[in-house]
């Protein structure tokens, strides 16, 4: 299975795979995975949020979640979660001495929930 989407070229195939799968993570590191979905998309009306996360749950199996970089408070780090119906990455650059010391942005994108 494959997402068509990557930072700055959205035609390129992601093979949904790629990084940890969150079906071996132990359950709280799991709910924490579940809430980084919440917050990605706690803009929704709670119908809708209820619904996605229903669905986002249903594919839990499926989840695959990603790091790069270190652990410290002031350390630039990147991070995906992606599934068949989800895709969340951030990528946060404080602290960095190539970017900018106030450089991060997030990503979301969601399949058609029906």
């Amino acid at each position: 299975m494959v997402n068509i989407l990557y930072n700055w070229q959205d035609t390129i195939a992601k093979n949904l795979a790629e990084g940890c799968p969150v079906s071996g993570f132990p359950p709280d590191k799991q709910q924490g995975i579940i809430n980084l979905f919440l917050a990605f998309n706690e803009y929704y009306p709670e119908p809708v949020l209820q619904h996605r996360l229903a669905l986002f749950k249903k594919h839990l199996n499926e989840t695959y979640f990603s790091w790069i970089g270190e652990f410290g408070d002031e350390d630039p780090y990147y991070y995906r979660i992606h599934s068949p119906v989800a895709f969340m990455e951030l990528d946060f650059h404080c602290g960095s001495k190539v970017y900018s010391p106030l450089a991060h942005h997030s990503y979301l994108r969601t399949a058609q929930f029906s």
